[in-house]
């Protein structure tokens, strides 16, 4: 199954330097993005992170991941302190 992860930065170069990490570890089912992206999240409680993610401009990166690698990514941004971090199947 598919787990998104959504991390929030407080800055693009942290942000950056997140998803050069994922890059280099070459999880095979990640699929990296910038920004939070359309969603069915954004009828949940969370649509209002979202759309103020959105709002103050602060970086957001989203992965599709197999929930077998999920760990993996959330482990690795979390190396660098994202201001919030989600997953959802």
């Amino acid at each position: 199954m598919t787990e998104i992860v959504r991390a929030l930065f407080e800055s693009p170069a942290t942000a950056e330097a997140a998803i050069e990490d994922l890059k280099v570890a070459r999880i095979p089912s990640a699929v990296v993005r910038r920004g939070g992206g359309d969603s069915a999240l954004r009828t949940d409680s969370n649509a209002i992170w979202h759309r103020n993610a959105n709002a103050w401009q602060r970086p957001m990166i989203t992965v599709a991941v197999d929930e077998m690698h999920a760990d993996a990514v959330t482990g690795i941004l979390r190396m660098f302190g994202p201001l919030r971090i989600e997953e959802n199947v």
